[in-house]
């Protein structure tokens, strides 16, 4: 009786020994050693502290948890070219197993930082075969993949949007950081749709400290609505686009954000791809190449989550009546 016992006792416990050593194992963990992931990020924007909740979030659901296998190595970039490389630079002699990049132009700096010798994961990319990221989406190689988005489709998208929600409207603000990689090769196309549109452009740069400001001077020539080309969360010196909503109300000017979150802050609509979803499915490749993946053998995943915010509040106070057309494809009401 006590010997059956005991085999049985270590029949147990050789199978659990097995289940816990087993790569692939029901029990398996990732190894105990400490992997170290850089994010190159822009900086302490709100915007983007919520994508890095998500990352770590996700990470910790994935057996990577922050404190215990997981270290994350966070450098902000500028639009600044010379800091943007000196911070890529920088994180690059960190030695991060593999590196997060939020954004074309970032992404751009720490693969020639890197000389594309350390994995790296995109997210809140547009186009990137257009843009010489990766060679082709099914097989990116450069040790490079991630999840982007038709930036140039998804653009001409949102100014018939525009044109469909302020049938009246002239004369529009463009604030764009002008010198990101992904406005400089689209400009062409998008002035096109624009000037077919009937629209009057009024550039105003989003480079620099005080974009804000920019945007103000811009509004001193009038203006029938200001469209944000890229995320907020690109443009370094912005910690409120509060800012450019309060300048805007001032002048009963409606704003289209690119990024649904900040709709809620006062914007008018937006329409794009889920950032956030992105993000978190980045951290998917991410994990998968801590666990040993060729991040260039990975396929480059495409935004599958569109969301068109429209803030009733805001539409309101500005007087605006959003067309029927337009109603039945909000997925988003804020009141």
């Amino acid at each position: 009786m006590t010997g059956g016992g005991t085999v049985r006792r270590r029949t147990v416990i050789g199978f659990a020994t097995a289940l816990l050593a087993a790569p692939g194992g029901l029990l398996a963990q990732p190894s105990q050693r400490i992997y170290r992931v850089g994010a190159f990020t822009f900086g302490a924007n709100p915007v983007l502290r919520d994508h890095m909740r998500v990352f770590r979030e996700r990470l910790q659901q994935l057996g990577f948890a922050e404190g215990r296998s997981l270290q994350i190595v966070e450098e902000y970039s500028s639009s600044d070219p010379v800091v943007r490389t000196q911070s890529a630079d920088k994180l690059i002699r960190a030695k991060p197993d593999v590196i997060l990049s939020f954004g074309s132009t970032n992404t751009r700096s720490i693969q020639a930082a890197s000389a594309n010798k350390l994995p790296v994961v995109f997210t809140m990319v547009g186009d990137p075969v257009a843009y010489g990221i990766v060679k082709e989406l099914a097989r990116p190689g450069g040790n490079t993949t991630g999840v982007g988005f038709l930036q140039r489709e998804m653009t001409v998208k949102r100014l018939e949007l525009l044109r469909e929600v302020l049938p009246k409207v002239r004369r529009v603000i463009v604030a764009a950081y002008q010198q990101d990689i992904t406005y400089v090769a689209s400009e062409p196309l998008f002035r096109q749709i624009a000037a077919r549109l009937g629209f009057e452009l009024v550039m105003a740069e989003l480079f620099g400290p005080t974009p804000d400001a920019a945007v103000g001077k811009a509004m001193e020539g009038g203006a029938d609505a200001v469209f944000v080309y890229q995320p907020m969360s690109f443009v370094v010196g912005l910690e409120a686009p509060e800012k450019i909503v309060h300048l805007a109300m001032g002048r009963r000017i409606p704003v289209f954000f690119a990024e649904p979150d900040l709709v809620a802050r006062g914007g008018l609509l937006s329409y794009g791809p889920d950032f956030l979803d992105e993000t978190r499915r980045a951290a998917d490749l991410v994990a998968k190449v801590l666990r040993g993946a060729n991040a260039g053998t990975l396929p480059v995943e495409q935004s599958t989550r569109f969301e068109l915010v429209v803030n009733l509040k805001t539409a309101r106070a500005l007087g605006i009546e959003i067309p029927a057309t337009v109603r039945p494809r909000i997925d988003r009401l804020i009141q």
